[in-house]
Formats: C-alpha cells, sequence, structure tokens
C-alpha cells in the first residue's frame, strides 16, 4: 500500500508553516502534493479524486489553518477514519476554527507553541492529540544566510544611497489604506537619511492597484504588486520592515532584521487577536512608540533578544517534551520537522 500526502493551505502564513514538511516528504520520494487554496481549485474533483484514490491507497491530508478557514473545507469532507488528518497551526488560534467545525475531526493538532497549546485544550481538545512541534518555517529562516542583492534595478531607485524600508499589508483594503498613510503623515521626522519605501500589499488584498491611487503624492515609493522580489530577500535588504499585523514581522526578526507591528490609526484589535501568542512583536500605537522604535534601530540599539529567546526556549520544550511515540521528530538541515511517515 502507497502512502499518498495531500497539503491545502490558504493564507502565506498557513502555506509557509506546511511547505517545508511537504518538500522535505518530496525529497524522500514520497508522493505529496500541494493545493494553493488562494488559486482557482474544483474542490469537488479534489475531494471526490481523493477518496477514490484511498481504496488501495494510505491516505494523509495536512494543512495549515487561515483566517477564512478555506482549509477546514477539506477536514469537513475527507473525515473518514482511514485517513490521517493533521491540522497545522502557525501561531494562535483565535476564531479560525470557527463555532460549527467538528474538532474531533483532526487526529493530530500540531501547533508552534505553548499558548496555542492551550487554546485547544481549552476548546476540549484532548491533551494527547496535540503537540508542539514548533514551526519548521521559522526555523529555516532562522538559519538562512544572509544575501546582499540591489534593488534599485528592480525597483527602479535612481542611486545606491537609499535605505529601504518596506511596509506589509493585510487584506483588508481600508485598514492598509488607512494604516499606510498614518506612517506616511508621521515618519516625516527622519530627516538624515535617504529613505525609499517599498509597499508590499496582502496577496490577498482586492484592488491592490487603487494604493497608487491613494499614495500617489508619496516621494521614494514603489508598491510591490507583482511581488518582484522574494519576500526574504527583500526583508534581508531593508533597513526594517513593518507590517499591520502579519506573519512577516516574525519572518523580519528572524532574519535579523528590526520589525514591528504598525497599530496606529486603524482598527486594529481583532487582527492582533490572532497574534496574540506572538509577545516578541513590538506593537506600535503610538507617535511615541515609533519614533523609539525608528530612534533604536539607527543608533543599532533595537534589541532582537526576546524573539531569539522565545525561538531557543520553543526549540528546548519541543526537544525535551514527552511526544507521542507517533510524533517523532526527524532532524533535516539543521533544523527539525515532525516525521509524518511514523504517524501509524
Amino acid at each position: 500500500m502507497n502512502k499518498y500526502f495531500f497539503f491545502f493551505g490558504h493564507d502565506p502564513g498557513a502555506k509557509n508553516h506546511i511547505r517545508p514538511i511537504f518538500e522535505h516528504l518530496l525529497s524522500l520520494d514520497y508522493s505529496a502534493i500541494f493545493f494553493d487554496l488562494s488559486k482557482d481549485h474544483n474542490k469537488t474533483f479534489i475531494v471526490n479524486s481523493i477518496k477514490e484514490l484511498s481504496n488501495l491507497n494510505e491516505i494523509y491530508i495536512i494543512t495549515g489553518l487561515s483566517v477564512n478557514k478555506e482549509e477546514l473545507y477539506y477536514f469537513e469532507n475527507l473525515s473518514f477514519k482511514k485517513f490521517k488528518m493533521i491540522l497545522v497551526v502557525e501561531i494562535s488560534i483565535g476564531s479560525k476554527l470557527g463555532k460549527d467545525f467538528n474538532l474531533s475531526i483532526p487526529d493530530y493538532y500540531f501547533v508552534t507553541n505553548q499558548k496555542s497549546f492551550d487554546e485547544l485544550v481549552n476548546l476540549g481538545i484532548k491533551k494527547n492529540k496535540i503537540s508542539i512541534t514548533g514551526s519548521t518555517h521559522c526555523e529555516k529562516l532562522y538559519h538562512q544566510k544572509k544575501k546582499k542583492i540591489f534593488l534599485n534595478d528592480i525597483y527602479n531607485i535612481p542611486d545606491c544611497k537609499h535605505e529601504i524600508i518596506s511596509l506589509f499589508g493585510i487584506p483588508s483594503f481600508d485598514l492598509t489604506e488607512k494604516g499606510l498613510l498614518s506612517f506616511f503623515r508621521k515618519i516625516e521626522f527622519i530627516n538624515n537619511i535617504n529613505l525609499w519605501f517599498v509597499v508590499r500589499p496582502h496577496p490577498r488584498m482586492p484592488n491592490k492597484i487603487k494604493l497608487k491611487d491613494t499614495l500617489f503624492d508619496i516621494k521614494n515609493l514603489t508598491i510591490d504588486d507583482e511581488y518582484k522580489v522574494e519576500t526574504h530577500l527583500l526583508i534581508m535588504n531593508s533597513l526594517f520592515t513593518l507590517s499591520l499585523t502579519s506573519t512577516t514581522s516574525v519572518e523580519s526578526l528572524l532574519l535579523g532584521t528590526p520589525s514591528a507591528f504598525y497599530q496606529l490609526d486603524w482598527d486594529y484589535k481583532d487582527i492582533d487577536n490572532l497574534y496574540i501568542n506572538l509577545d516578541s512583536i513590538p506593537r506600535i500605537r503610538s507617535v511615541l512608540d515609533l519614533e523609539n522604535f525608528v530612534n533604536d534601530v539607527l543608533n543599532n540599539n533595537f534589541s532582537f533578544k526576546t524573539t531569539k529567546k522565545e525561538y531557543h526556549h520553543l526549540k528546548m520544550v519541543r526537544q525535551k517534551r514527552e511526544f507521542l511515540p507517533s510524533l517523532k521528530m526527524v532532524a533535516v538541515e539543521n533544523y527539525y520537522l515532525p516525521s509524518l511517515l511514523e504517524v501509524p
């Protein structure tokens, strides 16, 4: 009997946290397929095809957990006892599981931190179904080597004297617009260095082209709605990054670039609730917060200690934790992957 692994993810964070597992399985010559749910798919066809394949094969369903809950459709429509179903939670649960989802469907929950573990226990999920596996994506980033690239030609920046500041939006156009307008009104206190701003809209944000109308009078600005540079390379070559509350700030800190959540002059409470387990990310909620953050960066006083401490603590907790015997860990390229091959 052959093993087949099907991966489902919609939001960038949800996809990122399961993709290293997918790539690892491919490297071992297992049959694995990754469905990017942000693109059009025939859901019924996919479900029926997997059902048919299951007649003679062993099936594993591994998904991320996005804000729009797209992955849960496949849990609910593929909830057969012969399938092994694993839900990978990137940061926190919040309201992402929804009130109507049958929490007993996943065989295992893989979470990145203790707080997510506690969230699931409070929802009534048995502890022996939850494992703190850490984040394969974050560990991979943490060990990523710094790579210098020249963004001038890519973004039509006139010379090499500009420092890049990268700004990352969220799925809501209105909230992204408010956050960016607030930032550009308040960043004028930086006047001793040449800056170039790169705005990276969220892939799920509608009407991306309208940002150009909104920000038409901002100087030294590129709106990268074509995603010309890989995110980790853009982050590495930025003076600092700001997100309107997204996992790109986590990635930035792990890559060694200062970052914070910009939460000034827009209604951030609902989305911040999705990141409540991330204590290491600074929140900018006042002009003073912004000034202190920027000054710390410019004076090389920004501290990564909290992030690194959290990372190492997570790694230590995961290695010492008494996992289920069926959830063994394998070391690959200096970071750890849950070995799905050992799930009975």
